[in-house]
């Protein structure tokens, strides 16, 4: 066992934030330029890894931001996952969402937007809660 003096300093464990949305004025929804500045200032302050959260968007919108998610998720080891808010949610409890960009979750849609994850990053699947499952889902079903 090695012991090095810290001369008075504190050791700690990296930071993991599960739910992160954005830092430095940047979103997860801005694309590669915006989760640089994202990755940058976490790892700034001290956040080892990450796992991007997105709000609802429309599905084209959802589709575009996870595409590059997906790319940091295989190639950046700060980066431990993807989470979609919507728009598959129901307008009876949106919260904070757009009531606008939120839909019904068909398998058309599932699978458009599952479908370009499996492609990229063949980790993913979808929200055990989502009342239509795709025919590319991955992963064990929910435990309760």
């Amino acid at each position: 066992m090695q012991i090095s003096d810290a001369g008075g300093a504190y050791l700690a464990p990296a930071y993991v934030d599960i739910h992160c949305h954005g830092a430095g004025g940047s979103s997860a929804e801005d694309g590669e330029v915006g989760l640089s500045e994202v990755l940058a200032v976490h790892h700034r302050h001290g956040t080892r890894a990450l796992a991007l959260s997105y709000v609802s968007d429309t599905v084209e919108g959802l589709c575009h931001s996870l595409t590059a998610g997906a790319g940091l998720c295989r190639d950046t080891p700060a980066v431990l996952g993807l989470h979609a808010e919507g728009p598959f949610l129901s307008p009876d409890f949106k919260g904070a969402h757009a009531p606008e960009v939120l839909t019904a979750p068909t398998p058309r849609r599932s699978n458009r937007s599952l479908g370009l994850l499996t492609e990229r990053w063949p980790r993913s699947r979808s929200p055990p809660n989502c009342p239509v499952r795709s025919t590319r889902s991955h992963g064990s079903p929910r435990r309760g």
